[in-house]
């Protein structure tokens, strides 16, 4: 239902050598829902971006520092970075429909399932 695109992006050019970080999800599934859960401490939903072209679902955006964090420090170990996380969803997930909130540093993503189309077709007489 969902392939997680861990190595490549969706244009194929690898993650290596760009200061992103993947941050880690939790990928859970009921009859009506698949929901992604996406660890982001630190960030404000305002650097979330979540986007769906096609079949392939990005969550990308950055940690930033707060004004106070840039003062100047004896001992840092804070690092700002972007983040990205790519994953291909196939026909079964409705996108019109899909719901992102972030609460706490945690992303979730509803994305809900299409409802299989059951109907009576009526055999004509000729």
């Amino acid at each position: 239902m969902l392939k997680n695109t861990l190595q490549k992006t969706p244009k194929g050019e690898s993650m290596k050598g760009a200061q992103k970080a993947m941050p880690g999800v939790d990928i859970l599934e009921d009859e009506d829902n698949i929901y992604i859960i996406a660890d982001l401490p630190g960030v404000d939903k305002k650097d979330v971006n979540v986007t769906l072209e096609k079949d392939i679902l990005t969550i990308e955006g950055k940690n930033s520092r707060t004004e106070q964090e840039k003062k100047e420090k004896y001992h840092a170990e804070f690092q700002e970075l972007d983040f990205r996380r790519v994953f291909e969803i196939n026909e079964e997930i409705n996108g019109e429909n899909i719901v992102a909130k972030v609460i706490n540093g945690v992303l979730r993503l509803t994305l809900p399932k299409k409802k299989p189309v059951k109907k009576k077709i009526e055999v004509e007489l000729n």
